[in-house]
């Protein structure tokens, strides 16, 4: 399996800066090496709640400074009702909280993505993001044009007032307004028709972000032309957890087959918020019913690349069902795989109210899949580097593939031998031969040893050995070259056969040599 950045880290609160009512920034010190781009978010979880919270011991936080060296992260918080909002406020320096990320780019200004002017319009702690993408511009001195929207509740509440002001006397190509009002055409007419053909980022609450998007779209602004944080604009015909609800109710066994399922199974309104899960997504991620309703996929995703999240939703946005393998991340930070499957929910006039969406969780499968490649890349090396040779073959006789060594040996290219039968390669008087031995393997032989001649490309014939057993509906072969075993064998007969010859004569010789010595003693005698 591939091989991700850490995205689980141990960290203790440093300090907290009240910036403004209700408003506070939080250090917080990662106890390893932490890298992270000015435009991502992280998920702060806090292990011991004060306040129990429904929903989870985690929020979604952007990362508030820049790149830092000592490993220190800063976010803005609000505090809340919630029981999350409390227990983080009630952190003291020197409390353990875990760090998951950092994740996502919404936002990004780069050499490869620089628009001529961006509108930014920030709720809140939205603006967070937007602070140190300014810096960023800044220090990299790109070329743009920037407009700060700034709503708040009250100067009391709202922080950064005095940042702003410098980040404006510093930088010509950067402006704002602050607003106390709801947002309105007029806190753009001044710049709308120098930035209308720009991109404008929206980052707040949903109920601002629902606003802003009506003022826009009044005012004539492309939708592809705004991008969004966490919050997207609800459609008008957004499916609701009361419609979802009644419609499982009404359908039975539709429910109760989603329920029993053992694929991880979730309902979400246009915006991707979680209005129904079932028990197999809480069993995959590790997330209660209580955590993951109300919330979008990220909770457990965020691991792919931007890209793929762009062409995501662009593809979701369209109407078109998405098929894919994705990389999701268990509550315990656990990395899994799956197969995604997402499917638009439509009305009668065919927009998009929700979608259903399915995965299968596949990890076992990626681990044996990782198994294998493994064992294949081993093998490879194995039979890329072996000092035998080596080929396979299917059942018509062809190869398929051919190790270095016996490709040196023949002299002919991988090509010239992959497009031939290997039997066109062997010396005619050994042909059939061969066929008859190989068929064996048919008749139920493990392995059959042989010699036979290959001709090499230069017209001449090697003796190779061969070793070779079925493996599935192919032939391994692993074979030696044995044509100088062979001459010298041949040698070494015809030695023998002249030594035989030798000595045959050299007995014939001392034969006559016997018969002539017996001949001269009987004259002797006779004398």
């Amino acid at each position: 399996m591939e091989n991700f950045m850490q995205k689980k880290f141990n960290a203790k609160v440093l300090n907290f800066e009240i910036l403004a009512k209700g408003v506070k920034k939080i250090t917080i010190k990662v106890n390893e090496n932490f890298s992270f781009l000015p435009w991502q978010y992280i998920w702060i979880e806090i292990p011991n709640m004060k306040i129990e919270d429904a929903h989870g011991n985690r929020r979604a936080f952007s990362i508030f400074n820049n790149i830092s060296a000592d490993n220190t992260i800063e976010i803005i918080a609000r505090i809340s009702e919630s029981g999350y909002k409390q227990s983080l406020f009630a952190l003291e320096a020197g409390d353990d909280v875990i760090v998951h990320g950092p994740f996502g780019d919404s936002f990004i200004v780069s050499e490869d993505h620089l628009p001529n002017h961006i509108v930014m319009i920030a709720g809140g702690i939205g603006i967070a993001a937007f602070l140190q993408l300014v810096e960023t511009i800044s220090k990299r001195k790109f070329k743009t044009k920037c407009f700060l929207v700034y709503l708040n509740n009250s100067p009391e509440s709202t922080p950064f007032i005095e940042e702003l002001k410098l980040l404006k006397k510093k930088n010509k190509f950067f402006d704002y307004v602050i607003s106390y009002e709801n947002f309105s055409w007029n806190n753009v007419s001044k710049i709308s028709s120098e930035f209308s053909s720009g991109e404008w980022w929206i980052a707040g609450p949903q109920g601002m972000v629902d606003f802003v998007y009506t003022e826009l779209e009044i005012g004539g602004i492309s939708k592809s032309n705004m991008f969004f944080e966490n919050f997207y604009p609800t459609p008008k015909n957004n499916l609701t957890p009361e419609e979802v609800k009644r419609q499982l109710k009404e359908n039975n066994i539709f429910a109760e087959a989603i329920q029993n399922s053992t694929n991880h199974t979730v309902i979400t309104d246009a915006n991707g918020v979680v209005l129904f899960a079932n028990k197999a997504t809480e069993n995959i991620t590790g997330y209660s019913h209580q955590e993951i309703l109300g919330n979008t996929p990220r909770l457990w995703g965020g691991m792919m690349n931007q890209n793929f999240y762009v062409n995501f939703w662009k593809q979701k946005l369209s109407g078109e069902a998405f098929q894919g393998e994705i990389i999701n991340r268990r509550k315990n930070g656990e990395i899994y795989y799956a197969i995604a499957h997402i499917a638009p929910i439509l009305d009668k006039e065919k927009n998009i109210r929700g979608y259903i969406g399915t995965e299968e969780d596949i990890s076992n499968l990626k681990i044996i899949e990782k198994e294998i490649m493994e064992k294949s890349a081993e093998l490879d090396a194995f039979f890329n580097t072996a000092i035998d040779l080596m080929c396979v073959a299917n059942t018509d006789k062809y190869f398929k593939r051919i190790n270095p060594k016996f490709m040196s040996i023949l002299g002919f290219t991988e090509e010239e031998l992959l497009k031939n039968t290997f039997l066109s390669f062997i010396h005619p008087d050994d042909i059939a031969e061969t066929e008859k031995i190989i068929g064996k393997l048919s008749q139920g032989e493990k392995t059959v040893d042989f010699k036979n001649r290959f001709r090499t490309k230069s017209g001449s014939y090697v003796w190779l050995q061969w070793n070779v057993s079925p493996q599935g509906s192919s032939l391994f072969a692993v074979g030696r070259d044995i044509t100088v075993e062979i001459e010298n064998s041949r040698k070494m007969e015809e030695i023998n056969t002249e030594l035989r010859q030798i000595n045959k004569y050299m007995i014939d010789r001392e034969l006559k040599m016997i018969e002539l010595k017996e001949e001269i003693a009987k004259l002797k005698n006779n004398e």
